[in-house]
């Protein structure tokens, strides 16, 4: 008999068989030496499982809360999972995927603490010798890529070749594999002859945005979010404003002579070297982890690791900052991986880690933002709530974390005063992404955006705006995120809960909608 186990089996197989590179993201079991397919055949096939699975959840009466949330859950991540092969088509039209899906593919077996080397060299040797096969089929199966993607793949090949030679290689003869160079050189082959048909393409189109449509279904399929595209973008001019007033405020009550814009390139000055940025990250996390169990402010899972490390050279054109990779879902590899980028010898780089702000980073990306939800997420025994990763709900948790630590009390006058700057940068992104795919603002007005209201520097919102194109209502999920969040814990304090015992239960639900959260946590709570 189908139920919405057996349903959720089939959905994960057929999506990880073809998505190889993200079943090792997610520590499902049986793809790690294979990479993508995007064959017409294959394609078509992933798309009628889908859509047979549709049908199948329709038949189904489930009567128990959770099956009855999962088949919801479910049936959202099909009817994403088709837009992306239908509607917005990467595999078609963006480069960058493929050179991203090399370099992360490889970078995901090297960092999987629940592989011995012996099963890595297996399964790295495996996608090597698919390597070859894989670009070639990118190159005959792009078409009229978008010109900026394939700028961006152009810049970021480089480093794969490099990882290749600087780290896959020295692993592989350590570990005395025969044919190590010869695999390696072939692997490179095929990289360098894709780099020269990204430069060779002279057929591109520049509109990347999906469109109002495509980005209002997003909201509502996806997130869960009852609001249209103009009100999401009018949150973020409304927000923007009064973010605006209370950076005046809190600049004042520090110097009253001196404007908000003023003390940050101040604060900016003030900043760790670039040789012992990893290092600060670290002393910080440390600090911040045990600010957490000393204030009862949240529980920490006993299995959770967490390694701070500097971003891989092949991401750096991709991540201007920091950023964090979780730990496997599905898996008992419970290590995250905090990601520190290097200035590269570039001051304005240098300075968006500067003292007041790099605290704030690290609370967002390890504790009690990402990797302490993640860790949670992790013990949750739906695979169905293992697997949906909503950013509305992850990126609005640790939005919610930033502000949620200055009213316990862990910031000073200069970091509250950075964190409403990050905050204003948030309602920016907001403008700025629904702007762009629904309204038709292009990535250069979009950047100089960023600067003029958010204040990043040029390079830092260039960054930024690269993967802004990329990930359609991604980073409007932030502040949309963080102002349910924090609505739901006010309704839920209501009822007399301690705020502990709201953060221990908002993160057992699994990064799902917020309206499934609020019902769990209100309405059922």
């Amino acid at each position: 008999m189908t139920d919405i186990n057996t349903l959720t089996d089939k959905f994960l197989r057929a999506y990880f068989s073809q998505q190889p590179d993200d079943a090792t993201y997610f520590g499902y079991p049986g793809f790690d030496d294979c990479l993508p397919d995007y064959s017409p055949d294959k394609i078509n096939e992933t798309i009628a499982c889908f859509e047979e699975i549709i049908t199948e959840i329709e038949n189904l009466n489930p009567t128990d809360k959770d099956e009855i949330i999962d088949c919801d859950l479910l049936k959202r991540k099909c009817q994403v999972s088709l837009f992306r092969f239908k509607s917005e088509r990467h595999h078609i039209i963006n480069p960058s995927r493929y050179v991203d899906t090399v370099s992360s593919s490889l970078f995901s077996i090297m960092t999987a603490a629940h592989y011995s080397d012996k099963e890595k060299i297996h399964l790295i040797c495996g996608r090597l010798k698919n390597l070859p096969r894989f670009l070639a089929q990118a190159k005959e199966t792009l078409k009229k890529p978008v010109k900026l993607w394939t700028d961006i793949a152009s810049k970021e090949i480089d480093g794969v070749g490099l990882y290749l030679k600087d780290s896959i290689l020295p692993f592989l003869k350590e570990n005395q594999v025969v044919g190590a160079d010869q695999l390696i050189e072939l692997a490179k082959d095929s990289i360098y002859d894709f780099s020269v048909f990204l430069s060779n393409i002279s057929d591109c189109r520049t509109e990347f945005a999906i469109g109002k449509d495509n980005f209002e279904f997003l909201l509502s399929t996806f997130h869960g979010i009852d609001k249209s595209a103009e009100e999401i973008r009018q949150i973020g001019f409304d927000k923007i404003d009064e973010i605006s007033s209370l950076l005046n405020e809190q600049a004042e009550k520090i110097d009253d002579t001196k404007s908000w814009q003023e003390l940050i390139q101040i604060l900016k000055e003030n900043h760790p070297t670039e040789d012992n940025l990893v290092e600060s990250y670290q002393k910080k996390v440390e600090e911040l982890k045990q600010f957490l169990i000393d204030n009862e402010i949240v529980s920490i899972p006993k299995e959770e690791t967490l390694s701070i490390i500097e971003t891989p050279k092949f991401f750096q054109e991709s991540i201007p900052f920091a950023a964090y990779s979780a730990p496997k879902m599905f898996t008992d590899d419970g290590q995250g991986l905090f990601f520190v980028s290097p200035a590269n010898g570039s001051k304005d780089l240098l300075k968006e880690h500067c003292f007041a702000a790099f605290p704030l980073t690290a609370l967002h990306e390890a504790y009690p933002g990402h990797h302490l939800h993640f860790s949670h997420q992790r013990s949750i025994a739906s695979p169905m709530r293992k697997a949906y990763d909503l950013s509305s709900y992850y990126e609005g948790w640790t939005l919610y974390c930033e502000e949620m630590m200055y009213r316990v009390g862990f910031y000073d006058d200069a970091m509250r005063l950075y964190q409403l700057k990050d905050a204003l940068w948030r309602a920016a992104r907001i403008v700025v992404d629904v702007s762009m795919q629904a309204y038709g603002m292009t990535d250069e007005e979009a950047a100089q955006f960023l600067v003029d209201n958010a204040k990043l520097s040029n390079q830092g919102a260039r960054v930024d705006v690269n993967w802004y194109t990329q990930s359609p209502s991604v980073p409007m999920s932030y502040l949309i995120g963080m102002l349910e969040v924090d609505q739901i814990r006010k309704d839920y304090q209501r009822k007399g809960k301690s705020l502990k015992e709201f953060h221990d239960n908002f993160l057992k639900t699994g990064a799902i909608p917020l309206n499934h959260v609020r019902n769990i946590l209100i309405q059922e709570g």
